[in-house]
């Protein structure tokens, strides 16, 4: 069960808005779990107020507390608190800090915690944009999870993505268009080795005219996880649009030393489409591990090359 609510303020001129909700965990009847805690109730709160010149403060908090009235969750709780300061003076623009702290009393697996991050958004100049985030935790608690670590520990982190998008008007081509970005990222807890992932990936689109167009992209990346599937990848693909009705699309896909190629010949015979299809191709479902969600190289970090990839297709498409 779930209630919120929200209102808008004024104060000196300013707008503040308010917002508190109030959330229950209950059994599936609705009854309440008295000991085994499973049963919580959680209220929460948020208040932002608007300054001048682009300036925003935001705080939050919320008390996410077990029902248990007797056994050993008895008293259990996670308390959380934040306050962030944005500067934003023009879209796309932003300079922001924010102070948390974190108390945790659940089972066996508590204590409490602090973190001061900071981070920027910048677009300084058309197709050109840029983000670094950097931050440093303390106490008995790791974040984001609130995991205790049964002892004080501490830890420094920092990131940099940027992209970068052109177009170009080649001389034997009606446009290129050029996409660039990278990634770097630092993080440090102490007594444990320092972890570092740097990615870097790009992409070109050639029209050569209307009916050629070659795309190719790369990715060199590095990371410290042992489950990492990172490796240098390359993709190329030719789609030439024979006529009205009839394309064929070439492509292949190189990762790690090895690679694939793939071919499809498609042609529309009224209703119907007819396509022929060698090889397969290496791309995968978009990658929706930790950091690389929502990335632009999602959809090519997780390619994989099959070690047998000849095979033909014949695929008749009748719609009714």
């Amino acid at each position: 069960m779930r209630g919120e609510g929200k209102a808008t303020l004024q104060l000196f001129g300013r707008n503040v808005k308010l917002a508190l909700a109030n959330e229950r965990t209950t059994d599936y009847d609705g009854s309440f779990d008295s000991e085994k805690g499973s049963s919580k109730n959680k209220v929460s709160g948020e208040i932002e107020y608007e300054l001048p010149h682009g300036l925003t403060v935001t705080a939050d908090a919320y008390l996410d507390k077990v029902l248990a009235t007797e056994g050993q969750y008895l008293g259990d709780y996670t308390m959380r608190a934040r306050t962030k300061v944005a500067y934003a003076p023009l879209k796309g623009n932003e300079i922001w800090a924010r102070l948390w702290q974190v108390l945790k009393e659940h089972k066996e697996d508590c204590g409490k915690a602090y973190k001061l991050e900071c981070g920027v958004e910048l677009e300084p100049v058309e197709h050109i944009k840029l983000k670094a985030t950097g931050g440093y935790e303390q106490g008995t608690l790791t974040f984001p999870g609130y995991t205790s670590v049964g002892k004080h520990t501490s830890k420094v982190y920092g990131e940099m993505y940027g992209e970068l998008e052109h177009t170009l008007k080649p001389i034997d081509a009606d446009r290129a268009d050029i996409f660039l970005a990278g990634l770097a990222k630092f993080a440090h807890r102490d007594g444990e080795a320092p972890e570092i992932t740097l990615v870097s990936y790009g992409e070109m689109t050639i029209i050569f005219n209307e009916r050629l167009t070659g795309s190719t992209a790369f990715l060199l990346a590095e990371e410290p996880k042992k489950t990492s599937h990172y490796a240098p990848t390359l993709y190329n693909k030719l789609d030439y649009r024979i006529s009205d009705n009839s394309s064929l699309a070439v492509g292949c896909t190189f990762k790690d030393a090895n690679g694939t190629l793939d071919a499809q010949y498609r042609v529309g015979i009224g209703d119907a489409t007819l396509e022929i299809a060698y090889g397969k191709t290496g791309l995968r479902d978009e990658c929706e591990d930790s950091g690389h969600t929502g990335k632009p190289w999602a959809w090519l970090c997780s390619a994989e090359i099959d070690p047998k990839p000849k095979r033909f297709a014949l695929t008749i498409t009748i719609p009714f």
